[in-house]
């Protein structure tokens, strides 16, 4: 991330056009839902590959209720791929579980995205013909590596969607 005052930010989704609502959304049904909370806070190291300073838990709500348990949780999660660019990840986590059976429903949305910002402080950045550099720099050289952290960036999504998956599996059983 860039540290300065003013900038020029460009957001883009990492699936782009592919998919229609440009989140991830999963839904499960069965025995303890709630350990999905740990599941996806161990995943943050193993396929995100980010560091704990990272990792921002932005909610986490628990209503006991007379018979179930409500529950939320949200984290972002920052990977800086060079001094430009960064991929955002903003992962939900909402369910129910009965206290008696232990069954109930979860449902984890991945929000992926990318970054880009270039800063604007100085005198020299704020000129037009600068701003015409880094604009024909950007479209010829930096647009080339911005898609190869996009490719990444659908990576790391589709890891961590099989990995629910799985835990989605490991916890029926």
């Amino acid at each position: 991330m860039v540290y300065s005052r003013t900038k020029i930010v460009l957001m883009d989704y990492i699936f782009g056009n592919e998919m229609e609502h440009r989140d991830i959304s999963l839904s499960y049904e069965g025995k303890n839902p709630f350990e999905l909370y740990k599941k996806i806070i161990s995943s943050f190291n193993d396929i995100f590959a980010v560091p704990n300073g990272r990792v921002h838990e932005s909610n986490y709500t628990v209503n006991n209720k007379k018979d179930k348990i409500d529950f939320g949780a949200g984290w972002t999660i920052i990977k800086q791929m060079d001094i430009y660019s960064y991929l955002r990840f903003d992962i939900a986590l909402s369910g129910e579980e009965a206290k008696e059976t232990k069954t109930g429903s979860a449902k984890v949305v991945l929000k992926p995205k990318i970054y880009t910002e270039y800063p604007q402080d100085n005198i020299i950045q704020q000129n037009v013909f600068y701003e015409m550099a880094r604009r024909i720099w950007h479209e010829a050289i930096y647009e080339n590596t911005r898609d190869k952290f996009i490719l990444e960036g659908k990576e790391i999504s589709n890891n961590f969607t099989s990995y629910i998956r799985t835990c989605f599996l490991t916890l029926n059983k």
